[in-house]
């Protein structure tokens, strides 16, 4: 089931619950398809990159309905109630937590998250160059910033594969998020200053 969908029996059941308030399709060929199975195309869809041709011959449906699944999947999955629910931006007490553990495992004061971005392949319109990556394959960029648990804190995707990791972060809300963040308090404002400089909350990240 991971190589297949990429997730185990476990974590599909649990998705298929979490996601069935918000998979609502209307149209008549795929709402005949039982709730689990569209999880799973979708999942497999999301996970092997291919064609709706390639996971509707899998599936045993039409390309259309597979279409029609996977965005409704993507929907779901992005909808601001629904991410709320499971990836949120630490609070001001999370923050100066995260900070501590982070000064003293890691020796860096007032860093909270870690921040960096990947690529999700799909298939791209044809004659489409937005999509093209460095890589040279179709993707949308996903950036994802994660504390020192590794829970996932913020998460932003849909930016095209053409651009770099600094312009998709440049294009989402993660910057005003730690704005806002700062404007309660720095870690400074809870900690003093340090070597008379005022620190704020940060996130580190690659070049």
């Amino acid at each position: 089931w991971i190589e297949f969908i990429g997730v185990d029996l476990h974590v599909l059941d649990f998705v298929t619950q979490i996601v069935e308030p918000w998979m609502n399709i209307n149209e008549r060929e795929s709402k005949t398809i039982p709730l689990r199975k569209r999880i799973c195309i979708a999942l497999f869809h999301l996970r092997h990159g291919c064609s709706c041709v390639v996971t509707s011959y899998i599936f045993g449906c039409s390309k259309s309905v597979v279409a029609v699944i996977f965005n409704e999947f993507i929907k779901c999955v992005s909808q601001k109630i629904f991410i709320q629910q499971f990836i949120t931006f630490p609070s001001i007490n999370e923050a100066i937590s995260l900070s501590e553990e982070s000064r003293l495992y890691g020796g860096l004061p007032g860093a909270i998250l870690a921040i960096d971005g990947t690529e999700i392949p799909f298939c791209a319109p044809k004659h489409s160059l937005a999509y093209m990556n460095y890589k040279k394959y179709n993707s949308v960029k996903l950036t994802c910033a994660c504390d020192y648990k590794l829970r996932a804190r913020f998460i932003d995707v849909g930016v095209p594969g053409r651009m770099n990791d600094a312009q998709a972060y440049s294009q989402c809300s993660f910057e005003d998020a730690m704005k806002q963040l700062n404007d309660v308090g720095t870690y400074s404002s809870f900690n003093g200053n340090l070597y008379g400089l005022d620190v704020p909350f940060f996130a580190v990240g690659d070049g």
